[in-house]
């Protein structure tokens, strides 16, 4: 379904996803017909917690709920290129605070330069995550898996994905472990 005209781009490295992504999401489909969930790599984050794969796999298990309204995709590269590639024109952006802001706005302006030069025009959604995980990062949680305090990782993941968190990092299924 996420060819309907109108469809927005969220795009991040979801490294892993938390409940405050779905919450942007479930929100966007308020007012979409559709959401691409672009799954980038992220050259100035490093290696993270899970390859692309793994990424993947836990949002495929997150967004569940959200059925054919909501496709995973993988992207290298530039993101205009990529919402060039899917047709899309509506970029979702998620905002936690102040300088989740000011970040954004200056990647907004970056991302409309290359926009123009590539002939795409775009608009850019602002969303904050709503309730307790508002203010949770990615990296945030990716520090409690390192101290394995899974029962407060539980609270910060979308229903079900915990356990296959868990199940790719041990070691005996070729996870990374814990660098403790």
């Amino acid at each position: 379904m996420v060819s309907q005209q109108g469809f927005g781009v969220f795009a991040g490295s979801f490294d892993p996803v938390t409940r405050g992504h779905t919450d942007i999401i479930r929100r966007a489909l308020v007012f979409l017909p559709a959401v691409e969930v672009a799954v980038g790599r992220n050259l100035r984050k490093g290696g993270g917690l899970l390859g692309m794969d793994g990424r993947l796999a836990l949002l495929r298990e997150g967004c569940k709920e959200f059925g054919d309204r909501v496709r995973i995709t993988a992207f290298d590269g530039l993101l205009v290129d990529h919402m060039i590639h899917s047709g899309s024109n509506i970029l979702i952006r998620g905002v936690r605070d102040e300088s989740d802001f000011g970040y954004e706005v200056q990647l907004a302006d970056a991302l409309t330069q290359v926009a123009t030069v590539r002939g795409l025009t775009f608009e850019t959604i602002y969303l904050r995550p709503t309730g307790e995980v508002a203010s949770f990062s990615s990296s945030m949680v990716r520090e409690l898996v390192a101290y394995q305090a899974w029962d407060v990782v539980e609270t910060l993941l979308p229903k079900g994905t915990t356990p296959l968190l868990r199940e790719m990092l041990r070691p005996s299924s070729g996870g990374m472990g814990f660098k403790l």
